[in-house]
């Protein structure tokens, strides 16, 4: 995993191709879905401003996939009614849930079958594990929807960026699941994991070996 992500950051020095900032040489824009994806459900990622510089981020990704008006990106640390009145009145709203895991957090799948309200608006952090905690912890606003959890048997696909173990899941990992699972609909799921990270996957191992070929062919 350390030497693709090396690999990844030398291919930095390539063009890039907009508006992912990635190498032309793994474009996914064939892989992307021809039309937004339908769905009902709003969508909040709230990003840690370091995530936003760096090339290995998937919200891009998860963003290129849903209608605009369905995913917004709120960038920041800390977070109040006064400095987002928009945000505040989401977290505020009985139909709006949080996805962090936790002991308070409930299983996605086994609420909304049990809450009379159903989920129109669900809130995810974009960050590392620290950065998240800090963030969900620091910010009184995110204790006020119903924290949520995933419980997948899923193993993380996005193996170009290191996480602390192969259960926790990227950003983009995380959405699709909670959005497959909210709009019934497991196509989400389908289009977002396996055919945009699979196919990310696969280009970097081939380039990675191609690249190691023609340097031994020297």
């Amino acid at each position: 995993v350390i030497v693709i992500s090396l690999y990844f950051e030398h291919l930095q020095d390539f063009f890039f191709f907009l508006p992912f900032s990635r190498p032309q040489k793994v474009c996914l824009c064939p892989f992307l879905p021809l039309h937004p994806l339908h769905i009902s459900t709003h969508l909040y990622i709230i990003q840690h401003p370091a995530e936003e510089s760096k090339v290995l981020r998937t919200v891009p990704l998860l963003a290129a996939c849903l209608p605009q008006d369905k995913c917004k990106v709120k960038i920041g640390r800390r977070f109040s009614e006064e400095r987002d009145p928009e945000l505040s009145n989401v977290c505020r709203k009985s139909d709006t849930l949080i996805l962090y895991p936790g002991a308070e957090a409930a299983n996605l799948e086994e609420f909304i079958l049990d809450s009379p309200t159903y989920p129109s608006t669900i809130i995810i952090i974009d960050g590392t594990w620290s950065q998240a905690k800090d963030i969900f912890y620091k910010n009184s606003l995110f204790r006020l929807p119903k924290q949520v959890q995933l419980k997948t048997s899923i193993s993380s696909q996005y193996v170009i960026r290191t996480q602390p173990t192969n259960r926790c899941l990227s950003t983009l990992e995380c959405a699709a699941a909670a959005l497959s699972i909210l709009e019934k609909n497991n196509y989400i799921q389908e289009v977002c994991l396996w055919k945009v990270i699979y196919f990310l996957k696969v280009s970097i191992l081939v380039r990675f070996y191609l690249e190691n070929l023609e340097m031994r062919n020297l």
